[in-house]
């Protein structure tokens, strides 16, 4: 079996381990530049890999698509608090009231 070409250079830190939990965290409503120092990654590199993926290289794609359904997710939740918190209790709506 051929061994890999040594291109030399750092390992990349573009693991599924960092992007999961860079998905993660901002699905749960942290910023991005947060989730990727929480990950061990500088934000400029998140920014260059969703660049990358949003261009279709393969590596990134999944990353990019993953991060792009989390923004979706957390703009949702973000905007239903903000709908809820400026209802009146008479507003809410009871079970079992008919």
């Amino acid at each position: 079996m051929p061994r890999p070409i040594d291109r030399g250079g750092r390992p990349s830190k573009f693991t599924a381990a960092n992007a999961l939990a860079i998905v993660a965290e901002v699905t749960a409503g942290v910023p991005r530049d947060d989730a990727a120092r929480a990950a061990g990654v500088g934000p400029s590199t998140v920014y260059r890999w969703l660049a990358k993926g949003r261009a279709g290289d393969p590596r990134f794609k999944a990353f990019a698509d993953a991060l792009r359904a989390a923004d979706k997710r957390t703009a949702f939740g973000v905007r239903l608090g903000k709908i809820v918190s400026r209802m009146r209790p008479k507003d809410i709506w009871a079970s079992g009231g008919f």
